[in-house]
């Protein structure tokens, strides 16, 4: 915040208390001492904005000593904002720290000291500063947006969310607590109000690209792609260099495996902003989906160049060499994905079928168990783990985990084969072979593919 208000009425610096005194005590005062021209001078070109002057001008002001208490305290706090908008938070933080001496009572500086407290990332120090704006005046709006971004950067979210709607219901024009309270209810995958807020933001900016394009990551994110689509293409056609929106597009078409698209999109953005990440990312998918696989290695090798740590990078260079039957480099780059993002159960599913593939076997089933664990009702990995137990030959197991796959999945090709290869083993022939020709009529390749696995 600004220039800064107690509840209850306008700042009155000392030196505009002309209009409070006699003409002949003001002129006597002026008479007496030059300091208050100079100072009134100071005390307006702080109250402006610009940021090559106005730090100056207040820096001239405290000095001059011209004003106390409250008002000095003021002066202090615009300092403070002029710094923490040059980003000099250390700076910012020692002005609202002054204000704060000066004036115990001041809820602004507190409040502003949280604000960059939170841009620093001292999530801790910001909350007790809201609380101290926040005692002192519980209807101060600012400060519940504010302690509402140190709780949802902490991943603090139900929190976060209260402060949010306690400012909305203080102030419902509150851009800042819209935006925050729409980002947690992402974040706890309430996604029915995240776009139910982003909407009240666009009634009040029908033209914010932001929420347009966040909004649109939700549908992106709940497979409503025609929705998604919609989205980011009013914020392109608002903001044509808009990239964030460019590169989700690129996703959404993917998505919709519109690779022509895609690519229009992704080199669009790689275009605009040659080292961003994702729509290298993305092209690289459009490339797979068009069978290119060489220009899609070339896409995601350049993205592991600009981003070594990118585990979406990883996981597609290593769909490509799964896709090529390059197993090995497959498994290579599965692992690495899976050690940068530990949690994502398709990462470990893929790494246990590749592993599988190349009979490191005792490996793959780690793998597989892990995919399980951070998903437990899936038919995908159920069926990876039986062909890993399958290959072995722990049959009983791999019949096990092939039937939790076709209770999810009940026309799953590969599982019926792998089921019934299990059931033969074991010296089933009539249920092996009812679920081989099961299979077979499905798909008439299966068991090539599952030849190419080493299994027949």
């Amino acid at each position: 915040m600004w220039y800064g208000r107690r509840q209850g009425g306008p700042e009155v610096p000392i030196c505009a208390l002309r209009k409070h005194l006699r003409p002949w005590a003001w002129l006597a005062a002026l008479l007496a001492s030059g300091l208050c021209a100079a100072a009134a001078d100071d005390v307006e070109t702080c109250k402006k904005i610009d940021p090559l002057i106005s730090p100056d001008a207040c820096t001239a002001a405290i000095k001059s000593g011209s004003l106390q208490g409250h008002d000095l305290a003021v002066l202090y706090l615009n300092r403070g904002f002029l710094a923490s908008r040059a980003n000099d938070f250390d700076k910012a933080i020692q002005d609202y720290g002054e204000a704060i001496k000066v004036d115990p009572q001041y809820a602004n500086a507190f409040s502003n000291r949280c604000a960059v407290y939170v841009r620093k990332r001292e999530f801790n120090r910001a909350i007790e500063d809201c609380d101290n704006a926040i005692n002192l005046n519980a209807n101060y709006t600012s400060a519940y947006v504010s302690r509402g971004n140190a709780y949802r950067l902490k991943n603090l979210h139900s929190q976060a969310i209260i402060d949010y709607e306690r400012a909305i219901a203080l102030d419902k024009n509150s851009t800042a607590a819209l935006f925050g309270a729409a980002l947690s209810y992402t974040s706890i995958e309430d996604y029915g109000r995240a776009i139910e807020v982003y909407g009240e933001v666009l009634k009040l900016d029908s033209k914010s690209t932001q929420a347009l394009n966040n909004r649109g990551l939700i549908y992106l994110r709940l497979h409503d792609l025609d929705r998604a689509i919609k989205d980011f293409s009013a914020a392109i056609d608002l903001d044509p260099t808009f990239v964030y929106a460019l590169n989700n597009r690129c996703s959404a078409y993917n998505s919709l495996k519109d690779a022509d698209n895609a690519l229009k999109d992704c080199d669009r953005a790689i275009e605009l902003v040659p080292t961003y990440v994702n729509p290298y990312i993305g092209r690289g998918r459009a490339h797979r989906l068009k069978n290119q696989t060489d220009l899609a290695l070339n896409d995601y090798d350049r993205a592991i160049a600009l981003d070594p740590k990118s585990a979406s990078a990883f996981f597609g260079r290593a769909y490509v060499h799964d896709q090529r039957e390059e197993y090995k480099q497959a498994a290579d780059d599965y692992t690495k994905a899976s050690q940068l993002n530990p949690n994502d159960p398709e990462t470990w599913n893929n790494l246990c079928w590749a592993l599988g593939i190349i009979d490191q076997l005792k490996t793959a089933l780690y793998a597989c168990d892990r995919s399980l664990s951070l998903r437990p009702n899936s038919a995908v990995t159920s069926n990876s783990r039986g062909l890993v137990n399958l290959k072995s030959g722990n049959l009983a197991q791999a019949i096990e985990d092939y039937d939790r796959a076709l209770n999810m999945s009940p026309k799953d090709e590969n599982s019926l084969y792998g089921r019934g290869i299990s059931k033969l083993k074991l010296g089933d022939r009539a249920g092996g072979e009812e679920d081989i020709n099961a299979a077979k009529a499905i798909s008439s390749s299966v068991a090539d593919d599952f030849k190419k696995l080493g299994i027949r």
